[in-house]
């Protein structure tokens, strides 16, 4: 849990520094650019579902697409139809956005093995992990975390001084 959280702990900081200069992020959308760094670990709904069970439908299926930078964007296609049609570049651009900081974070983790999973499958580009921090580590969730506070604590000082 500590990685999702350091996921979507680092979509909010970025966003929210980003909300601060530019009028295209909006407060509200910003909890849809941390969904969009969920996508990825929906893969680990292999755990619950394991694809064995959907392949006796007679359907070929692995979850390991979701955490590819293709499956997940295509996640993010079709999670964008649910928006009203004025508000689906924004939640397309957002969603992507949480994707992507989601598997640059996943360079960071340490392997197993030297290789990376296929993160740009199809092109089976597997690139070689920096290895800086286990999944489970506590470090990187307590300094998003923090960071993430600290935001907060700066935002309601900058409204608390306007107003």
């Amino acid at each position: 849990m500590a990685d999702l959280f350091t996921h979507i702990a680092t979509v909010f900081i970025i966003l929210k520094l980003l909300s601060w200069k530019t009028e295209f992020i909006e407060d509200k959308l910003i909890p849809v650019g941390m969904i969009g760094a969920i996508i990825p670990d929906l893969s680990r709904l292999e755990i619950i579902i394991p694809s064995p069970i959907i392949e006796q439908l007679g359907i070929h299926y692995t979850w390991f697409g979701l955490h590819t930078l293709v499956g997940a964007t295509i996640t993010s296609i079709i999670l964008t139809l649910f928006f009203e049609k004025q508000h689906r570049t924004k939640v397309l651009i957002l969603l992507v956005f949480g994707v992507i900081s989601h598997l640059t974070l996943d360079f960071f983790l340490i392997s197993p093995s030297p290789e990376q999973y296929a993160i740009l499958y199809p092109l089976a580009w597997e690139p070689p992990t920096i290895g800086i921090y286990l999944s489970t580590d506590k470090i990187p969730a307590i300094l998003t975390g923090t960071a993430a506070t600290t935001i907060i604590l700066i935002e309601k000082t900058r409204k608390n001084k306007r107003q």
